[in-house]
């Protein structure tokens, strides 16, 4: 079952790729529409000094496109993080875990909530989700890139194409919004599942588990070593000292694995199930 949960999280982070190309294109446009308004053109140059106040208005149509385009997915990012916690409390009850501690291991699951910024299933202002959708380091790079065009007297045929490149990537290079999910959305529903596991597992005294995920082509030497082995808490805690690239930091062993972009989780057994696998 834990095979089909992680399947079914790297679909849904394939499908937040697709959107992502979606949503660049229509960030381009926007972008390039809201700039060319407010941009002085001097003989095919972007050299005017009005435009260097121009540069405000990138925060501006950034946040107009989140605000109109994102908050959707957004939304679907929460309540896909959210079902986890459901689904970690269907795969305790196949290891027999009592009623009861499933409870109190979904209420104290429960408070992934308030770590991703979440009430009652809808995005809290100033959360992790709603700061998500403030694309801050998306701002920060069409920040510089104009301000280097004007500075540089770039030609406005090459500042478009340049733009274009930026926002929806090319054959080289990914696209801006595929790189901003990429790098803070995965990790964050990974490590959020892992956390609803270690909460159930504490719950139930569970301390054994299996390094779950298998092997793929770009599977760290980490994971590659540890991949379908039986570990306990206590032994995972060792990891914290040791040093490989990737590792993500600061290192919490059971919630970030292998580190960044880890695809693993610790699949919880009994003491028995461990004592006949080890």
């Amino acid at each position: 079952m834990i095979k089909d949960q992680i399947d079914d999280l790297e679909a849904f982070l394939k499908e937040l790729e697709k959107e992502a190309k979606r949503l660049q294109v229509i960030l381009y446009e926007e972008m390039l529409e809201g700039i060319m308004d407010n941009f002085d053109i001097d003989k095919g140059f972007v050299i005017s000094e009005k435009n260097y106040y121009t540069i405000a208005v990138v925060d501006k149509i950034v946040d107009k496109y989140s605000k109109k385009h994102e908050r959707k997915i957004l939304q679907e990012i929460a309540d896909k993080i959210l079902e986890t916690i459901q689904i970690n409390k269907e795969q305790f009850a196949d290891l027999g875990v009592s009623k009861a501690i499933l409870n109190r291991g979904a209420t104290r699951a429960g408070i992934i909530e308030a770590r991703l910024g979440l009430r009652n299933g809808n995005l809290v202002f100033g959360g992790w989700l709603d700061s998500l959708s403030q694309n801050m380091q998306i701002k920060e790079q069409l920040r510089t890139y104009v301000t280097d065009a004007i500075t540089n007297e770039t030609p406005i045929n090459q500042f478009t194409k340049g733009l274009k490149t930026i926002v929806r990537g090319d054959k080289t290079a990914t696209g801006i919004k595929e790189r901003y999910f990429r790098q803070n959305v995965h990790d964050a529903i990974f490590q959020s599942d892992r956390f609803v596991k270690k909460q159930f597992a504490e719950a139930a005294g569970m301390k054994y588990f299996v390094y779950f995920g298998g092997v793929i082509k770009t599977t760290r030497d980490f994971c590659r070593a540890r991949a379908g082995k039986v570990f306990s808490e206590e032994e995972a805690e060792a990891w914290r000292d040791m040093d490989w690239q990737g590792k993500s930091d600061p290192y919490e062993p059971l919630i970030d694995m292998g580190g960044y972009n880890c695809r693993h989780s610790p699949q919880y057994i009994s003491d028995e199930e461990a004592e006949e696998m080890r």
